[in-house]
């Protein structure tokens, strides 16, 4: 009797240890894996093109990259800025990426398509700077690709700053939509422009805000490196 009470406690013992073993050697599977962070492009458009209101991106150059038929959709995020204003983020070892109207191709005309831009030029190091990228309007002449010129200074409304706020997550330590991406938020939206600190954000990551709020929380968490 002693026997089988002792072999039972046993048992139990071994398949308890068993469970919490295997529970610790599953916990990894759990836990968020690293991935190699993004950069984000801003562009716009001061003419328009034959496809329309629209912007596709072809970028090359680091570990994964598309191609000028499968060229990516970017995404507009001021309507009325110009052309439009769009956005995309790409891996951060990207090293040059151009800008046209469609996916595949340019309707054989190089004036729906931008010049290859590096990115070096609009991510400076020593001392740190950031660009976005204005695409020129028609050159006159279909043969001739647009210009591209990178700029310090976005002139910015508050309905502007408040759409691409909008866009960023506080709580994320991503270089392309996150705390981690505020130097650049900084020179871009706010260096240059005065707004109003009491405009509500409509904030897509969580509830509303006002662009004041948005911006410290997003510098407080840059200083701090992580979120609260």
């Amino acid at each position: 009797m002693n026997f089988k009470k002792t072999l039972l406690a046993t048992l139990t013992t071994f398949m308890v240890g068993g469970v919490v073993l295997s529970a610790n050697q599953n916990t990894s599977q759990f836990e968020p894996q690293a991935a190699a962070d993004d950069k984000r492009i801003y562009v716009y458009l001061e003419g328009g093109w034959d496809a329309g209101d629209q912007m596709y991106i072809y970028y090359w150059g680091g570990s994964t990259s598309n191609t000028f038929d499968t060229a990516s959709p970017m995404t507009q995020v001021i309507n009325d800025y110009w052309q439009g204003m769009f956005y995309y983020d790409v891996p951060v070892d990207t090293t040059n990426f151009l800008v046209k109207d469609r996916a595949s191709g340019n309707g054989n005309k190089n004036s729906n398509q931008s010049v290859d831009i590096s990115m070096s030029s609009i991510f400076l190091t020593g001392p740190t700077n950031y660009k976005a990228v204005a695409i020129s309007a028609w050159l006159g002449s279909d043969g001739t690709k647009r210009n591209a010129t990178t700029v310090d200074n976005l002139g910015l409304s508050n309905s502007d700053v408040v759409a691409l706020l909008n866009k960023i997550d506080t709580c994320s330590s991503s270089t392309a939509n996150g705390f981690n991406a505020y130097p650049q938020i900084d020179d871009l939206f706010f260096t240059t422009n005065t707004f109003t600190g009491s405009t509500t954000v409509d904030d897509d990551f969580g509830g509303a805000t006002t662009i004041t709020d948005k911006k410290n929380r997003l510098s407080e968490n840059y200083s701090r490196g992580s979120a609260v």
